[in-house]
């Protein structure tokens, strides 16, 4: 034995016991030990880290090293370690102990020649896994369950430990409860399809995807209520998390050619794409900061991040032959599964649970028998925020579950068969709720005769009546009280979208036909196209209603459209041999859909007008064209185009290089800035001053004309980018514009001369914003990226962005909005089958699933809406008197008041309060000009 070695060991570790300094475990990762223990596990005093004697240093700890203490700065698994004193030993580990921080690893194992599953659980920290190895790996003895016949798929873990997760082969969702050892189910025969499950740990709200339904569902933690928060069309909805803090839901959607990352409210409203990926995220997990996504690549896998703004998207993690299944964070770690089958020397076969770090190179790999699935971290030191004072007042009441919006702002939806009544606060009955809502509004009806407009009621037909109210015009207090002003902020979150126009639609009449969405039909029409007589929508004779006329609560037979079908309205009909049938009542014919279309092969241009309301055509054969704009232009190339609500058109001939103006009424062509209009990118009217704007992408400038292009003004100008897109907000006398860069895209809101222009909506290089309309709430815009073209809003305060639609292999070109649709122009070619080329015009709703698509021969470009009753804001004092004396074009700053450009020539004379020549406006006496001589 080497005396001197142990005595210096002893003197050592003395010292290390009287200081009181060291710790007697470490907690977090040993990288971050600062305490002071200078001897090896063997027992060998440490070499300092700022001297080469014994031995050369390679690694420094990130303190600079100036002592002997134990330390791990190359992030060795291990744990800490140093430099010896001794010639014959470099270096050895510490051995300090890691601390049990009670934080557990858990996972779902399907073993597969038992037919049989199990939850494991084990410390989360691989660092003291390592130094627990030689013992084989500790397991936690809470979770030793074992599920015959049954292979769970789906896991995440309550703040409280237990367990929620589902068993595809017995179809339903558990919840294993840790302190009784007991596991109850719900949702059964509704499991098997479900791909991730993640719980809102504020609400105790149990979020799932099920990519065979197309889904993303919302349910209470006891499942009593669901509610269809995203439904896509052609994705697959997969991997989801929420963000506590942020109180905000993510999840993925796969489709054909990539993968999105979406994120939206908890309810699933204001849905907006984070990011974009051209492969399989099939999974998704959140820490304090980023994101974290499994992206599979068929060939291989990828573990990557990205912050909660969509920025610094990071890869951590890539390897081929690998079948990556479900991801969880903790600490400085990323934990994934991979069922990828393994065999080990003896040919048994192994599955892996890989551990790696958040920052750093470090690998911790387990092999396992059986196949591992679902992923979680049990944390109990983690921080949950708290529940506001609305959430709490919502499930002290809610028999259901309460879906969050924006804090503040919470929906209760009761389980199936009864409806939450504002009234009482609670969950009731169908017909009790009926009755308290009818009565009020009939009081208030008869009271003051006022129109209260209950804007979007949402339900679930399949189960009942689970709805909630959104208010958008209403004079009642009461009301406005209980529902307050969030009606334009759309609520994807039932599967049915109907909308009740309540209180004087009692005194309504038979209408001669539709005005707007069908589904707003309040009318007296009780009698299907064919002839037969409705059935009362209140009764199940002699057919079981499953849609719902909501108003006045279902006492009449009269035709309706619950499920905003865009054929129209339809009832169940008194025929026992027909079920239901459409009831053919014509839509009115108001306003225009106008764009302009360039024929190749005739080198001619012309205009196609058309009814705006998609369901005025559904109810016709062919699409019906208004000859008032029967005008063709030869050797021609119309491109921008806006759109009166007189009718009169405004349009570019970018091959005659002018801009026109089409009078409806005279069918005449009035052509101004002769030579200066090519390059003219989009031009919009402000329907307020008349006053013309417009982009040009050469000169990089927007301009600002009068109505008669007599006098022009640049309100902007850039250097790098180019002007695109352009719109006004008449209300809020604001201009609104985009602006494309080698950088991104950007859109600007500024005044209507052009000063104080901020930015309002900035996009990466990836997506160029190149068109944008608006209408009384939103901004609406076209985003194109490599593959297609996305189409967004956003509320004028730069707030609840929304995803209206998105489509690879698309060329969408300009866009309008009215009423509840989105109108859209796609140049990109397509052939029929007779191998004739045809392109697009594309219209969407807004806010329900509306899809319609009109085929065209002809290269579609500039459209705008011609609507007559829109309502136009009062000219402000300062305008109209500018007006009144200007011969040029009126700008009103953010104050709202204006000033006179003149014509090129003149010069606003402010004394005389008019545009004259130049020489006129000084005018000096004898006595002027001497005293300037002198």
């Amino acid at each position: 034995m080497n005396i001197e070695r142990v005595c210096a060991a002893i003197a050592v570790f003395s010292l290390y016991l009287m200081t009181c300094a060291a710790q007697d475990c470490i907690t977090g990762p040993s990288r971050q030990y600062s305490g002071t223990r200078s001897v090896t596990e063997s027992g060998i005093p440490c070499q300092r880290w700022d001297v080469d004697t014994p031995h050369k240093v390679k690694h420094v700890p990130s303190d600079g090293g100036h002592h002997n203490h134990c330390r791990n700065p190359d992030n060795d698994s291990r744990g800490t370690w140093c430099y010896t004193t001794a010639d014959t030993t470099r270096w050895d580990y510490c051995k300090i102990p890691k601390c049990d921080d009670n934080a557990r690893l858990i996972w779902t194992t399907y073993y597969e020649s038992q037919g049989e599953s199990a939850f494991t659980a084990i410390n989360a920290d691989p660092e003291y896994l390592q130094q627990m190895s030689a013992g084989g790996l500790q397991k936690d003895t809470s979770y030793n369950v074992t599920f015959d016949e049954s292979e769970l798929k789906a896991l995440d873990v309550t703040t409280g430990g237990d367990l929620i997760f589902n068993d595809i082969r017995n179809n339903f969702v558990g919840v294993y409860r840790k302190e009784s050892g007991s596991t109850s189910k719900y949702l059964e025969g509704q499991a098997d399809t479900i791909h991730a499950i993640t719980q809102d740990p504020v609400s105790g709200n149990v979020y799932y995807t099920d990519p065979h339904r197309k889904v993303v569902m919302a349910s209470d933690n006891e499942f009593r209520a669901q509610v269809q928060v995203y439904k896509t069309a052609f994705g697959a909805p997969q991997g989801i998390v929420v963000l506590p803090a942020e109180r905000k839901l993510v999840y993925s959607v796969a489709f054909r050619t990539g993968s999105r990352i979406m994120v939206s409210n908890l309810d699933g409203s204001a849905v907006t794409m984070l990011f974009s990926i051209g492969k399989n995220v099939s999974a998704l997990t959140a820490d304090e900061e980023r994101i974290y996504w499994i992206d599979n690549l068929g060939y291989a896998s990828k573990v990557m991040s990205i912050r909660f703004d969509g920025g610094n998207v990071v890869e951590h993690y890539s390897e081929s032959q690998v079948n990556f299944r479900d991801i969880a964070v903790h600490s400085n770690h990323i934990y994934f599964t991979d069922a990828r089958v393994r065999y080990n020397i003896f040919g048994d076969v192994r599955h892996r649970i890989k551990i790696i770090g958040k920052t750093d190179n470090s690998k911790f790999t387990m092999l396992k028998y059986g196949k591992p699935s679902g992923i979680a971290i049990l944390d109990a030191s983690k921080i949950v925020p708290e529940a506001d004072e609305a959430l709490k007042q919502c499930q002290a009441a809610c028999s259901g579950i309460c879906l969050e919006r924006l804090p503040g702002q919470v929906t209760c939806v009761c389980p199936a068969g009864l409806s939450f009544d504002p009234f009482t606060k609670a969950c009731v009955e169908v017909q009790g709720f009926l009755l308290s809502v009818e009565e009020h509004l009939k009081s208030i009806c008869l009271k003051e005769s006022s129109i209260a407009i209950l804007d979007y009621v949402y339900i679930n037909s399949a189960e009942g009546f689970n709805s909630t109210f959104e208010i958008s015009s209403i004079t009642d207090p009461v009301l406005q009280t209980l529902y307050g002003d969030n009606a334009m902020n759309y609520m994807p979150a039932f599967t049915v979208t109907v909308t009740l126009i309540a209180c004087c639609m009692l005194a309504s009449g038979a209408q001669d036909c539709i005005e707007g969405p069908s589904e707003l039909y309040a009318g007296k029409h009780a009698v299907t196209k064919s002839g037969i007589p409705c059935q009362r929508w209140d009764v199940n004779t002699p057919h079981v209603v499953k849609r719902f006329s909501l108003d006045f609560f279902n006492h009449h037979n009269y035709c309706r459209n619950p499920d905003n079908d865009p054929r129209g309205t339809w009832c169940y009909t008194m025929d026992t041999a027909t079920r239901w049938e459409y009831c053919d009542i014509p839509k009115c014919d108001n306003a225009r859909l106008v764009w302009t279309t360039y024929y190749l092969k005739q080198d001619q241009a012309t205009f196609t007008a058309i009814n705006a309301d998609p369901e005025y055509h559904q109810q016709r054969t062919g699409v019906q064209k208004d000859t008032a704009y029967n005008v063709t232009f030869d050797n021609s190339e119309l491109k921008a185009l806006y759109v009166q609500s007189s009718g009169d058109l405004i349009f570019t001939d970018i091959r005659n290089d002018f801009v026109g103006v089409y009078r409806k009424k005279s069918g005449r062509t009035d052509q101004y800035l002769k030579g200066n209009a090519a390059t003219i990118y989009a031009i919009t009217q402000d329907p307020v001053s008349g006053n013309v704007y417009y982009t040009d992408t050469e000169r990089k400038t927007v301009t600002v004309s009068d109505s008669g292009f007599k006098a022009a003004s640049q309100v902007y100008t850039t250097i790098s980018g180019v002007p695109e897109g352009v719109g006004i907000l008449p209300s809020l006398r604001k201009l609104v514009f985009s602006v494309s860069s080698e950088t991104g895209s950007h859109i600007y809101i500024a005044n209507m001369d052009g000063s104080s222009p901020t930015v309002l909506v900035s996009r990466d290089a990836n997506r160029n914003i190149i068109a944008l309309t608006t209408n009384e709430q939103r901004i609406y815009w076209i985003e194109r990226y490599r593959d297609g073209c996305n189409v967004v809003s956003i509320r004028f305060d730069g707030k609840y962005e929304l995803y209206h639609h998105w489509e690879d292999e698309s060329d969408l070109q300009d866009i309008a909005v009215y009423s509840k649709y989105i109108y859209m122009t796609d140049v990109r070619v397509r052939y029929d089958i007779f191998g004739v080329v045809r392109y697009r015009i594309k219209i969407i709703g807004s806010t329900t699933p509306e899809d319609f698509t009109i085929f065209k021969y002809g290269r579609p470009n500039g459209l705008g809406i011609a609507d007559e009753e829109i309502v136009i804001p009062e000219a402000g004092e300062s305008l109209q008197r500018c007006q009144e004396v200007c011969a040029g074009v009126c700008l009103e700053n953010g104050q709202m008041q204006s000033t006179c450009a003149c014509p090129a020539g003149l010069s606003f004379d402010t004394t005389r309060q008019m545009c004259i020549g130049v020489r006129g406006i000084f005018r000096p006496g004898a006595e002027f000009e001497e005293s300037l001589k002198s």
